[in-house]
């Protein structure tokens, strides 16, 4: 309601803001119900779990947040070729906007732009999660997670691609919202899945404890 009563005055738009809080919660609370669900169903020591995993849920988490900003801004209709924006890498307008900080949740142009250079840091926490990440880190079962992970990779920038090229259809735009939660629902599992290998000072130290 917080989100939609915004578009119920001036004009039938709600705030990019809130929509981006509002997708932000669904998202959050899918991760929560997710990992509780792995808990029940593979139970796993507590332990310290790899950082790289950890580093890729937030960067996946964060472009989900660019993502609903730059459908509340329809930001995907302002610049629709790729990889350049309108034949620049660095489109014009970017910081235009006073204050400052409006520019990254006001300025269509800045929220795109920003939005495209969050799917190149997806990529590479993506490619160092599944090619750096020694097998023995993680459980058997999800060691075919790595794979799912890149395909599903592959598959969101091609939507989101096509998305922009044929200026955000509805069909496009929703599959590309609905891998981006499988995409998180993978690089979740995954997280759960994988452990920091303990170092052989720790190994010492607890072998000490149970002696």
């Amino acid at each position: 309601w917080y989100m939609v009563k915004s578009g119920l005055y001036d004009a039938p738009m709600v705030s990019p803001l809130r929509l981006m809080m509002h997708l932000g919660m669904a998202f959050l609370i899918f991760s929560l119900l997710l990992w509780q669900a792995l808990k029940l169903a593979f139970p796993m020591p507590a332990e310290a779990r790899d950082t790289g995993c950890k580093i890729l849920v937030v960067a996946i988490y964060i472009q989900v947040l660019l993502g609903a900003l730059v459908a509340g801004l329809d930001a995907g209709l302002v610049y629709n070729t790729f990889p350049t924006m309108n034949g620049q890498w660095v489109p014009d307008g970017l910081l235009a906007m006073e204050p400052a900080m409006q520019n990254f949740y006001a300025n269509p142009t800045t929220v795109q732009f920003i939005h495209r250079m969050g799917a190149l840091a997806v990529t590479a926490a993506v490619l160092w999660v599944v090619f750096k990440t020694p097998a023995e880190f993680i459980a058997n079962w999800a060691l075919n997670l790595r794979y799912s992970l890149l395909g599903l990779l592959f598959i969101q920038i091609a939507l989101g691609i096509y998305t922009v090229l044929y200026s955000v259809p509805i069909a496009l735009a929703s599959a590309h919202q609905a891998v981006a939660l499988v995409l998180l629902a993978n690089a979740v599992a995954l997280l759960y899945a994988t452990r920091r290998q303990a170092s052989t000072a720790q190994t010492a130290f607890r072998a000490q404890l149970i002696g």
